[in-house]
């Protein structure tokens, strides 16, 4: 069985699944599986149709039984939400959407801001119920035996973190074999030589601009700014992970961002969408 969590474009031709990088007929001796024409949910190998019953625009999770040849096109289990003791929604999935849910932001990548008690556990969980064991249910994940390494099958629950607050989760399945998860605490500064803080990130510079949080992924924050550079950091005295960009797209390690024109200016960006804006005021 293979999944993926996947934004799909309505009216776009469809889907198929490959086991191969490459079209069947080619050197890597690749096979499609397409719908059985009239059968919905049913995949087949020859005389396959384009998947194409998949309704709005939208992110699913697409799963294929490959073994019984079923196909599973899910918006209810293409997101992500935190659940447990340390979240308000306790451990019961029905209440985590939306308050708790995370943003999509790529394929196989969801990233949130979700306020966490201090000293309570928690896992991240794809749907608003229980997995019932079943191949189409909820799938939810929790700590893996290393660091950072994340697990569907036999985890544990997320450890509680230290102080009470907002915090930025990150469920990040881009290795399909080695999934893996963050929890940084739930802020945003300036930093860079356009700033009154310059390229000093140490947790004792109170002289960076610090965002304020809008909800929904989105910060703000008014600030006077040099001609010079600048790029967002989550914590203070760490460039583990910065966002950097450019026409008005945000990445982590992404470019330095220039600022031409001394003056006052609105920073606005928005980590679900992944974008920014830079306006002189």
């Amino acid at each position: 069985t293979f999944y993926i969590y996947v934004k799909l474009t309505a009216g776009s031709g469809g889907f198929k699944f490959l086991n191969q990088q490459q079209w069947p007929g080619g050197s890597l001796n690749a096979a499609d599986w397409g719908m059985k024409p009239g059968s919905p949910g049913d995949a087949v190998f020859d005389g396959e149709s384009n998947i194409e019953v998949y309704g709005a625009t939208g992110v699913y999770r697409v799963t294929f039984d490959q073994k019984n040849l079923k196909y599973y096109v899910q918006a209810d289990h293409g997101r992500m939400g935190a659940v447990g003791g340390a979240t308000v929604a306790g451990w019961d999935p029905p209440a985590i959407f939306p308050s708790q849910a995370l943003g999509f932001v790529n394929t196989n990548k969801f990233l949130g801001l979700v306020t966490l008690k201090a000293g309570e556990e928690w896992k991240l969980i794809d749907g608003n119920a229980w997995g019932n064991g079943s191949i189409s249910g909820s799938r939810d994940y929790g700590k893996g035996t290393t660091a950072g390494s994340m697990l569907e099958a036999n985890e544990g629950n997320f450890t509680g973190v230290t102080t009470t607050g907002l915090k930025r989760i990150i469920w990040d399945g881009t290795d399909i074999k080695n999934l893996k998860y963050s929890v940084t605490d739930g802020s945003v500064f300036l930093v860079g030589n356009a700033t009154a803080g310059g390229w000093d990130n140490s947790a004792s510079n109170n002289a960076l601009p610090a965002m304020t949080y809008e909800g929904n992924g989105k910060w703000t924050v008014t600030a006077n700014l040099t001609v010079g550079e600048f790029k967002f950091i989550v914590t203070k005295g760490s460039w583990d992970f910065d966002y950097g960009g450019s026409d008005g797209k945000i990445s982590n390690g992404g470019a330095n961002l220039a600022i031409t024109t001394a003056g006052n200016y609105t920073v606005k960006i928005d980590e679900y969408n992944q974008t920014y804006t830079v306006t002189k005021n």
